[in-house]
């Protein structure tokens, strides 16, 4: 019994420092940016992507890339407003749309991006031809889903014809 009680004490002695050390270790820091080197390689594999219609690996930073890419297309100026922060911050919230209305599809995720740059490259050609002034798309709009609707709406007329 007392060789039991030895085993038991040893054990929960391993058990012990195995826990302290496993508290002990430092957390790895989670990326607060996406840096200019990341950004350079997500841009490239928008552009890949966006050109073979390969989206099957694609991370949410790539979305944002694509984004990135077609507004600089679209408008013919790149959003400033997309920091290394907003970057990162643009990712996150494509990465929630691609889960909460796209059901993790990525394919579904870029041709509702797809729509959306060629419903507004439309509209910027008729606001240059007919020299009006008009507000743009921003990330924000882009990965809530404040165009969703629009695209459904877009989809179902599509199916009705």
């Amino acid at each position: 019994m007392a060789a039991g009680l030895a085993a038991y004490d040893d054990e929960t002695r391993e058990s012990a420092r195995d826990l302290e050390e496993f508290v002990r270790r430092e957390k790895k820091p989670k990326a607060k940016t996406i840096a200019d080197g990341a950004w350079g390689k997500a841009l490239s594999w928008a552009e890949e992507a966006m050109r073979t219609g390969d989206w099957g690996d694609a991370a949410p930073r790539h979305y944002v890339a694509a984004y990135a890419l077609l507004h600089e297309r679209t408008y013919g100026v790149a959003p400033a407003e997309l920091t290394p922060t907003t970057r990162l911050h643009a990712a996150g919230m494509a990465a929630n749309l691609l889960r909460r209305e796209f059901d993790g599809e990525p394919g579904e995720m870029a041709a509702f991006l797809r729509w959306t740059w060629q419903r507004e490259k439309e509209r910027e050609t008729w606001r240059r031809a007919n020299g009006r002034d008009g507000g743009r798309i921003g990330y924000r709009l882009q990965f809530t889903g404040g165009l969703l609707t629009d695209y459904r709406v877009a989809k179902a007329r599509r199916a009705g014809r």
